[in-house]
């Protein structure tokens, strides 16, 4: 419509709604590293379209607004590298839709592309479509991502917190999508749209609310680097959100970490807590959907679970009828840690494949399934293999009881065949708190680097394990023979490690790094940090800046 007055009555509305220059440069913020935005709830994945951009271009010619052709010309750019190409001209027909037709615009062959880094930022909140990511980067063969959603909005699914992870080129974790008879049909309305088809936690076999309008998004409750700040991609990131599940009422937080290893490597952490408010828990179902045709599920150490055929997950359970859709199902009872591989079989190239941890707990039962094939996905060219007939690998890990004192908790780590990862094993200290719901975790490398992770429900409170010890939403002390490498304090007051100490007066997120023998430091909050003996007061500051360490 602005284009239209502008050709037709030389009538600037971008002046009158100024909305559409922040959303146009604010798409960004929603693609993955392959270049091609977000598909949850009924959308899809896809690329952005340039015609936007070169609509915005002419605004500004049109209207002589240098700035903006400059800005939007680099964008254009980014998008389509052949724009400033003569297009091919042909006669007009002589129509009524001649009216809104499009004119061609000479693009500016002076002006550069952009950087897609200066327009998305490393975390980034919608409120208004309940949607949060956290990525390193934006290399598409090497950056990680994390993308979040709730339901807030029209087309949105009943899929709690609902988590995509990507690595290596590809969604591995992807969001299953609408369906292929749309949201009018069938496997819509009791597989797609419902929880089970989401890597989320479903409560009692029941959790769910209205779809396709749907008012249940999660609320953040702390985020590392602050979202929409326009600072440089950090070693760490973190989110952690709350949701109130309607249907069984029950408390849901999740917090998801992605800590980068190398200029290639590194992994996601994901801690899920589920609880009914009232009590009275049944059982708490986490689901975890991932790409490939090969699912390996095995104890942490190797050893087989002894898993066995079954016909649990189904609606005969008194569960949502989405439970029918799982098949081929294998399950075991065990309290063991476990690990699972899923390989996508790339038939020209690496196999690429996605390695989970998670801890086990007691009452807990784990499966390994098939469900209907990732819709969402399928009409992506280029795919490793033919997603409409192969169906998605799927994982449920069942908790009877509560979820909450003995919550879900896992490493991701993707990898490729000449690019293999760098964790050599996943282990689960003691932990001393006054808090049910803590966990630590130690994670060792194949260089010898070990990196220990604290989390708690209650950041007020001191939890330790065995070298490590913190009061803070969420803490991370990575070291190689004790030598501190990065230190991170989460929504915290207090860190104490071999090497140093970390106190603020009130809740603050603070980065330490050593950078080839140099120190370097981020803080939401003034704070004292002792190291080698010395006192070095941390002011705020958003960039890292150097400081003098031991």
């Amino acid at each position: 419509m602005v284009s239209i007055f502008d050709r037709n009555f030389g009538l600037d509305l971008m002046k009158e709604i100024p909305v559409i220059e922040k959303a146009a440069k604010t798409n960004f913020q929603y693609l993955f590293p392959d270049r091609m935005y977000i598909g949850f709830g009924d959308t899809h994945p896809g690329t952005l379209n340039p015609t936007i951009y070169q609509r915005l271009v002419a605004n500004a010619q049109l209207h002589g607004k240098k700035k903006q052709e400059r800005e939007f010309t680099a964008l254009l750019k980014l998008l389509d590298p052949n724009a400033d190409k003569p297009a091919e001209t042909k006669k007009p027909s002589v129509s009524v839709a001649s009216f809104f037709s499009e004119k061609p615009i000479e693009v500016d062959a002076k002006i550069k592309a952009a950087d897609i880094n200066d327009y998305v930022t490393p975390t980034f909140h919608a409120p208004n479509a309940s949607w949060l990511v956290q990525r390193n980067g934006m290399d598409k063969q090497h950056s990680l991502m994390i993308a979040l959603n709730g339901s807030e909005g029209n087309h949105m699914h009943a899929n709690g917190i609902n988590m995509e992870l990507y690595g290596k080129g590809y969604r591995l974790a992807p969001d299953a999508g609408i369906g292929l008879t749309l949201y009018s049909g069938i496997d819509y309305l009791e597989w797609y749209s419902q929880f089970p088809s989401h890597n989320t936690v479903c409560v009692d076999g029941i959790s769910s609310y209205p779809v396709m309008k749907s008012n249940h998004p999660f609320k953040l409750l702390a985020c590392y680097p602050e979202p929409g700040k326009q600072v440089p991609y950090s070693s760490v990131t973190y989110s952690n959100m709350y949701f109130r599940e309607p249907e069984s009422q029950a408390d849901q937080t999740r917090l998801m970490s992605i800590i980068t290893t190398g200029e290639k490597t590194g992994y996601y952490v994901d801690v899920f807590r589920s609880k009914k408010a009232e009590g009275g828990d049944k059982m708490h179902d986490y689901f975890y959907h991932n790409m490939g045709q090969v699912m390996q599920l095995t104890a942490a150490d190797g050893s087989e679970l002894g898993l066995q055929p079954t016909e649990e997950l189904s609606f005969a359970g008194a569960h949502l009828y989405a439970y029918s859709y799982i098949y081929d199902k294998k399950s075991a009872e065990t309290s063991k840690d476990i690990k699972a591989t899923y390989t996508i079989d790339v038939q020209q190239g690496d196999d690429v494949h996605m390695h989970m941890w998670m801890k086990g707990e007691e009452n807990r039962k784990v499966f390994s399934a098939l469900s209907p094939m990732t819709e969402g996905l399928s009409r992506l060219k280029d795919m490793p293999y033919n997603i409409k007939e192969q169906p998605t690998l799927t994982f449920i890990a069942r908790q009877y009881g509560e979820a909450w004192n003995r919550p879900f908790v896992a490493i991701y780590e993707p990898t490729t065949d000449g690019e293999p990862g760098t964790i050599a094993s996943v282990s689960y200290p003691a932990v001393q708190s006054s808090s049910n719901s803590t966990v630590a975790i130690q994670v060792k490398h194949k260089d010898g680097k070990e990196d220990y992770i604290l989390t708690s429900d209650k950041a007020d409170e001191i939890c330790q394990s065995e070298k490590m010890k913190a009061k803070a939403t969420y803490a991370v002390w990575s070291n190689k023979d004790d030598n501190t490498l990065m230190v991170f304090m989460g929504n915290g007051t207090k860190l104490e490690t071999p090497t140093l100490s970390l106190v603020c007066d009130s809740p603050a997120d603070v980065l330490l790094e050593n950078k080839e023998g140099n120190w370097w430091y981020t803080s939401s909050q003034t704070c004292t940090l002792v190291m080698d003996g010395k006192k070095i007061k941390l002011l705020p500051t958003e960039k890292p800046l150097k400081f003098e360490g031991m």
